[in-house]
């Protein structure tokens, strides 16, 4: 057999002799010292610790730098590098004009846009661990966003069966505006009930498809950012990371550039009928009331609304770009 300590051949059940010299023996007089001492700074020593005696065992504290995992070092390089800077400026870009265009402070756009600031600069720390507070930040804006996405549904939804089953009041409203059309534009238009419930109930199951599409956009969405917060916490990850929410951001892009498109295209002729009905109406109240307002609209086409549109629809972009740039990134590190 061999000894465990120093590898020396030793014969079957007996005790080495490295032993016998690195105990003193108990029936020796108590002034008997060690023949062999262990380094006083043996504690941080790699190579006392990779000697005979210790084998199969590692200096304490001896690598304290925390572990980065390649897919982790890919997560993090994606998000210190510009395409993110360009997100996070185009997000503020958003908010920014939003309030300017529509004096609306949308808080989940604010805590959405901090949430992706904090990821960005979390990311530059150069040897540590990705902080995971940005991540979370996203994950509660996006439950948030799923509860308002239903009760918004739900709430549409009554409007939308209540106008295709109460006919009464429905044609009522139909008839005013068919004669009001008549009258100032020269517009006949006839209608059933059968074709108003008809219409309304194919808006109902166009609404229903966009609500699931949008419902699986968040869910997909929020299960990625629980992907990479697993990842970087070193855990195996409980969700797979999907390239739909990129697929969904691309198709917002291109309804927010075709939206701008038709915005300057249709500017005219909006502005148009715009003044046309207001005007009309008003003179309809002055002689109802018979009073004179002395006002008449003139209705001009607002610069802030196409800005806001083009820079979300940048926006949509480059988050499009960052979620197949992770998703890249994530397998390859998985190949290697």
């Amino acid at each position: 057999m061999f000894c465990i300590y120093c590898g020396k051949e030793i014969p079957e059940g007996s005790e080495c002799s490295c032993r016998k010299q690195s105990y003193p023996d108990s029936s020796a007089p108590a002034s008997t010292t060690f023949t062999q001492t262990p380094d006083t700074n043996a504690y941080n020593n790699f190579s006392y610790y990779n000697s005979p005696q210790y084998a199969g065992y590692s200096a304490p504290y001896q690598d304290s730098k925390p572990q980065i995992s390649p897919k982790h070092q890919a997560i993090k390089d994606v998000f210190r590098s510009p395409l993110t800077l360009i997100a996070c400026i185009l997000f503020s870009a958003d908010f920014v004009l939003g309030l300017l265009d529509g004096f609306s402070v949308e808080i989940v756009l604010i805590i959405s846009t901090v949430g992706l600031w904090l990821v960005y600069a979390f990311s530059h720390k150069a040897d540590t661990p990705l902080n995971t507070a940005g991540l979370k930040i996203h994950s509660v804006v996006l439950i948030i966003q799923r509860i308002f996405l239903i009760m918004i549904y739900a709430v549409v939804s009554v409007m939308i069966i209540a106008l295709a089953f109460i006919p009464d009041e429905l044609n009522e409203f139909i008839r005013e505006m068919q004669y009001y059309m008549s009258i100032n534009y020269n517009w006949d238009f006839n209608y059933t009930f059968s074709f108003t419930s008809i219409v309304f109930s194919i808006l109902f199951i166009v609404w229903t498809c966009y609500f699931l599409f949008m419902l699986f956009y968040n869910i997909s969405l929020r299960n990625n950012v629980r992907f990479l917060t697993d990842t970087v916490k070193n855990e195996k990850p409980r969700r797979h990371f999907s390239a739909f929410p990129g697929v969904a951001m691309l198709l917002s892009f291109i309804y927010s550039a075709g939206s701008l498109v038709i915005y300057f295209i249709t500017a005219d002729a909006r502005n148009h009928f715009m003044n046309s009905f207001l005007n009309s109406l008003m003179r309809q109240i002055e002689d109802s009331a018979d009073i004179t307002f002395n006002y008449t609209f003139h209705m001009t086409t607002s610069y802030l609304t196409p800005a806001k549109i083009a820079v979300s629809a940048a926006t949509m972009l480059f988050a499009a770009i960052i979620v197949f740039t992770l998703k890249s990134r994530i397998n390859q590190a998985d190949e290697n």
